[in-house]
C-alpha cells in the first residue's frame, strides 16, 4: 500500500464517521426535544428534602451514559438573572418548574 491509498483509505474511513457522528447528534436532539421536562434557559424551582429552595436556570440538556436526560444548572443571582456560576442537584433535590403568574 503507498500512502496516497492510504490517505485515500483513511479519508473515506473519516467522512463515513463524520457522517454517523452528525446522525447520532440529530438523533440526540429530536429524543431531546420530545422528552425533556425543562428546556435550555428556563428558569427552576429547587426544593430540598429538608424544605430548602433556591432558584436555578436550565444552562444545557444532554444525554448520559444510561440514555437519560442530564441537566446542568446555573444559579440565579439575587435580581432574577442567571450567573456564569454552576450549580449542583444531585439526589435529594426535586426540580420543578416555576408557575407564571
Amino acid at each position: 500500500m503507498e500512502k496516497e491509498e492510504f490517505i485515500k483509505s483513511k479519508n473515506i474511513i473519516i467522512s463515513s464517521i463524520d457522517k454517523l457522528n452528525k446522525e447520532l447528534m440529530d438523533l440526540k436532539s429530536k429524543y431531546i426535544e420530545a422528552n425533556a421536562k425543562f428546556k435550555n434557559g428556563e428558569k427552576v424551582l429547587a426544593t430540598h428534602k429538608n424544605g430548602v429552595e433556591k432558584f436555578l436556570f436550565v444552562s444545557s440538556l444532554s444525554i448520559n451514559y444510561s440514555n437519560d436526560i442530564s441537566y446542568r444548572y446555573n444559579k440565579c443571582k439575587k435580581d432574577g438573572t442567571v450567573s456564569m456560576h454552576e450549580d449542583w442537584c444531585l439526589r435529594n433535590w426535586e426540580i420543578s418548574k416555576i408557575k407564571e403568574l
